[in-house]
């Protein structure tokens, strides 16, 4: 890497923010709207322990009438129309050169290659810039020629990425570069990578992303991947499960220095209001923040193991459970709705607004 190139940062560099986007009643979440308004809050309540949350919200205050004025005063409310909430797959992907020269990637974002209507969601970086959110030394970089979401994306902070076939390779995001060689160099060249690990594994029952690897197998630092393991024999999902472990086993036999710490599989997880309906409850979903880890929890026997691993595994950050079981009805979790906004890229002046 030059002096000059910008590089997509890891999830654990220091942050100014969490981005999130408040669910509203034009969005999937009608039918359960104050169930999952409910959860925001307490995800609000956690974030803001640590960081201040940048909050996108529509323009009628009613829509977020529930939200208490102490968390507002924790928050920067910034009116920004939204189809949905998964700010991790349209929000904005840091950059950043060894020099401090900073950027950020805006990506097209289709909603999973055209399944849902994402028409606001997609102009949603663009929105933010106009609105001056962020710093004016960081630079806007198009890639609106280019599909794909931040939640397809792992990278280790040291130019690898770590992908999936199933999301990177479909050909409903990026058509016109069919032969995937070109898609990964151009992906790479976009984020200032230099190599990749691109998993040939089976989505997750209910996984309506084709299978983001946000799901699944996570780096917490340069050298260690934290991933779901096959470790119920009866779930739909431990083939699937088990292929993946059978490639990060192969992968850390290439990089001797790569460490997999397992996490447990959730199992089955049928939906509360969809019939017949499995939907993909992971522990991988977790959200770094400043100090600490953001762990998804589900009302399931395997939370308290889950929550034991990542202590262990993790001393220095603080591990907060956090019940994301409504998340998981619209198909993700606290990752998917979530993008972490690194220090440097928020406009100073905004910052201080904020409470502390």
């Amino acid at each position: 890497m030059t002096q000059e190139t910008m590089q997509m940062l890891p999830e654990w560099a220091p942050q100014d923010a969490i981005l999130l986007a408040w669910p509203h009643s034009q969005s999937d979440w009608a039918p359960i709207l104050h169930e999952v308004q409910r959860t925001y809050c307490d995800i609000i309540a956690q974030v803001t322990r640590f960081e201040p949350v940048v909050l996108l919200v529509p323009e009628d205050p009613a829509e977020y009438a529930v939200l208490p004025l102490e968390l507002r005063k924790r928050c920067l409310l910034v009116p920004c129309p939204t189809n949905d909430t998964w700010c991790r797959d349209y929000g904005p992907l840091a950059l950043q050169s060894p020099s401090g020269a900073r950027g950020f990637v805006d990506f097209t974002f289709n909603a999973w290659g055209g399944k849902f209507g994402a028409t606001l969601d997609n102009q949603v970086v663009r929105h933010l810039v106009a609105d001056k959110l962020f710093a004016p030394e960081v630079a806007y970089l198009d890639a609106l020629d280019l599909t794909f979401e931040g939640g397809a994306l792992e990278c280790n902070g040291e130019g690898f990425l770590m992908t999936t076939k199933s999301c990177i390779e479909d050909p409903h995001r990026n058509a016109h570069l069919y032969e995937a060689p070109y898609i990964y160099k151009e992906l790479l060249a976009r984020l200032g990578l230099t190599d990749y690990c691109s998993l040939e594994v089976a989505p997750l029952p209910g996984d309506d992303t084709d299978g983001h690897i946000d799901t699944i197998a996570r780096f917490v630092d340069p050298d260690t991947i934290i991933y779901v393991s096959p470790s119920d024999p009866t779930a739909q999902s431990f083939a699937a499960l088990a292929e993946l472990e059978r490639q990060l086993q192969e992968l850390a036999s290439q990089r001797p220095n790569l460490q997999l710490i397992a996490l447990p599989d959730v199992g089955d997880y049928p939906s509360r209001y969809e019939t017949d309906c499995l939907i993909p409850a992971t522990y991988a979903n977790f959200l770094l923040v400043n100090g600490a880890l953001l762990l998804p929890i589900y009302r399931r026997r395997t939370d308290s193991e889950a929550q034991r691993i990542l202590q262990q595994a993790l001393p220095h950050l603080e591990v907060v459970p956090i019940d994301c079981s409504i998340l998981v009805e619209q198909h993700g979790s606290l990752h998917c709705i979530s993008m972490q906004i690194p220090q440097g890229f928020l406009n100073p002046s905004l910052l201080d607004t904020i409470t502390r």
